[in-house]
């Protein structure tokens, strides 16, 4: 038996990057998704690439009043605009889509960095060389998101909610 000895409870997270692209024609974007059981609301908060600095010249500020429902995912994306984006993906209709051209460049072997409104790093995914498991068992092979994860530099990563996440 254990006596006097606490363990922290597993945090389980409420939002995770389910999709990345790296190198998509019309912009590239990444996918959002709130796997939780409440509304998140991440009005104000930012996101950056492997800078990791919600205070760099080109963070993406996400529009005040921006939520996501449970089990929603919205589309964060580097397209001049929402219809632009649309324009080369189709209609996806009812997926909130939020555009800036001026944000940062998702290069081969980078990182999605997402901030809260106090600046506080709230989740971290690189798709650099290791930066996370396949599903088949094998490390991320680093370069363009889609490659990393096995497939061609225009493809996109998408990662399985269900495969299991880091502590």
């Amino acid at each position: 038996a254990f006596r006097g000895v606490a363990f922290a409870p597993v945090e389980v997270p409420q939002l995770i990057v389910t999709e990345i692209n790296s190198n998509a024609t019309g912009g590239d974007f990444w996918e959002l998704t709130n796997v939780g059981v409440t509304t998140q609301n991440i009005g104000n908060w930012k996101w950056d690439d492997d800078s990791a600095n919600p205070n760099d010249p080109a963070a993406v500020t996400i529009p005040a009043g921006t939520t996501i429902a449970p089990g929603e995912s919205i589309i964060l994306s580097l397209a001049a605009d929402a219809a632009t984006f649309r324009s080369f993906w189709g209609a996806l209709t009812g997926v909130q889509i939020i555009a800036s051209s001026a944000g940062p460049g998702l290069g081969g072997g980078d990182t999605v960095n997402l901030f809260n409104a106090s600046g506080t790093s709230v989740l971290s995914f690189s798709y650099n060389t290791g930066g996370f498991t396949q599903s088949g068992g094998s490390p991320a092979a680093g370069g363009h998101a889609g490659i990393s994860a096995g497939g061609t530099a225009t493809q996109s990563a998408v990662i399985d909610p269900a495969f299991g996440y880091g502590a």
